[in-house]
């Protein structure tokens, strides 16, 4: 459905941290935000 909203998340590959994050759509602009 058009209402769906996308969590993308940036992780530290060593300590799994959480560095950046950003709500929206599943299109390539949103990941690249």
């Amino acid at each position: 459905s058009k209402d769906k909203v996308w969590v993308w998340i940036a992780m530290n590959r060593e300590t799994r941290e959480i560095v950046a994050y950003a709500c929206g759509d599943r299109s390539e602009d949103t990941c690249r935000i």
